[in-house]
């Protein structure tokens, strides 16, 4: 495990949270270009992440899937779940920035 996930343990606890903000989140605009806000959805940036959520009303429990993409394969990726999720109405989220994948 990456030395950078050590900020996001409390010190002797079993649980992981998420990783404090490092100023990945001022960079938002890396992967917005290639996934902008759809009519009538809201957009938050929280520490490495960008949300984007539908008008519709968001379930409190449900399933959630992970899409794993190279470097190098991210933008492609990141396009197509967005193309989808925006036609669906499906809650996502993404990196902030092409950096934070490779740390």
């Amino acid at each position: 495990m990456s030395a950078r996930y050590d900020r996001a343990c409390e010190p002797a606890g079993p649980l992981f949270d998420a990783l404090p903000a490092d100023g990945a989140a001022e960079d938002a605009a890396g992967y917005a270009r290639w996934a902008p806000v759809p009519p009538g959805w809201t957009s938050r940036v929280s520490e490495q992440w960008r949300h984007l959520l539908p008008a519709a009303v968001v379930p409190e429990q449900g399933w959630k899937i992970h899409v794993s993409a190279t470097h190098q394969s991210a933008v492609a990726a990141l396009q197509a779940v967005h193309e989808y999720c925006a036609r669906e109405a499906v809650a996502f989220k993404h990196l902030c920035s092409p950096a934070e994948s490779q740390r």
